[in-house]
């Protein structure tokens, strides 16, 4: 799915906080998030996981 996010944000169709949405809903993680928004230091951005 993550491939599909970071084509889709690519494309303009996502922006960055519906990225950081689906690291809150458990679709992507915080590093893959910001490999997608920031091109990927790993760090992530600063959301968590629903529990």
């Amino acid at each position: 799915m993550s491939e599909k996010i970071k084509k889709w944000y690519s494309q303009g169709l996502w922006t960055a906080p519906m990225v950081e949405q689906a690291v809150t809903k458990g679709v992507l993680t915080a590093a893959q998030a910001a490999d997608i928004i920031e091109g990927g230091d790993g760090r992530g951005p600063d959301i968590q996981p629903e529990n």
